[in-house]
């Protein structure tokens, strides 16, 4: 089994382990490698099959509760997986990774606010944690704390000055400040990068409708229709609805702020 997962033959890995449980259906070990084996095949609901009946049976195990909070969070069940790492953290803080991926839980649940304080801690004793710092830049622009979150992005992007994904999330900063001059540079490196991207087209949408372009609002709209879950994109078409006194959108936008946990909306 070993072997076929080395080699990246998963369906051969999870038939041999499977096989061999059929025998030895207590091996612990062999069970959670099987659990490991289906996140690697995308298949993150056998995983927790696998991993709660590991975890049941180690409780004081922090690794295998680890890998079913893990499990959990890639079958976006948020709030389980919350109470899984939270577990984990307090009985070892020691581990960025859990810290990480209990903070990206908590924001998917509403709780951004305790997201963010996980993450501060974090970056506290791991200041060169970039993806917690990457995290945490896009946590605070969504939560209103643009100068903070520039901070972030220019302290990740003085190291990877060409990285495109964080020069569109500086330019979300500088947008949301109204610096637009700098958000329109940002976004100068990035088409050099990129050329076109469907965030890039969105950014310059978001320029484009505070400089006055009416045509810029259909963009907005369209990405948000063509990315439900983006919250940023719906915070920016209800602020377009409520300005231009469109009730239908504005009700549109706001159904999809509640679905998707916004407490400002």
């Amino acid at each position: 089994a070993s072997v076929y997962d080395v080699s990246r033959r998963y369906d051969e890995a999870v038939r041999t382990y499977q096989a061999y449980l059929a025998i030895a259906p207590d091996d612990l070990e062999m069970r959670q490698e099987l659990g490991l084996t289906y996140l690697l095949l995308d298949q993150p609901e056998a995983a927790v099959t696998e991993l709660a009946t590991c975890a049941d049976k180690r409780p004081n195990d922090l690794q295998v509760q680890q890998d079913l909070g893990y499990a959990l969070m890639k079958s976006r069940r948020h709030a389980e997986a919350v109470a899984v790492l939270e577990r984990v953290v307090k009985a070892d803080a020691k581990r960025p990774e859990a810290i990480r991926m209990l903070a990206r839980c908590l924001a998917a649940t509403g709780r951004t606010p305790e997201a963010l304080e996980y993450l501060d801690s974090l970056l506290l004793a791991w200041p060169d944690d970039v993806k917690a710092r990457r995290m945490r830049a896009r946590l605070r622009l969504l939560t209103d704390n643009a100068a903070l979150a520039s901070e972030d992005y220019l302290e990740l992007l003085a190291k990877k000055p060409d990285d495109a994904m964080l020069l569109l999330g500086a330019a979300g900063a500088f947008i949301a400040m109204d610096k637009l001059e700098e958000a329109d540079q940002a976004l100068d490196q990035v088409r050099q990068a990129l050329g076109s991207h469907p965030l890039l087209e969105f950014r310059e949408a978001q320029i484009a409708w505070r400089r006055g372009s009416k045509q810029a609002q259909n963009t907005l709209m369209q990405f948000a229709r063509d990315n439900p879950t983006e919250l940023e994109a719906w915070r920016e078409v209800h602020q377009v609805a409520q300005k231009n006194k469109d009730k239908k959108l504005a009700t549109e936008a706001a159904s999809h702020l509640k679905a998707l946990g916004d407490e400002e909306e």
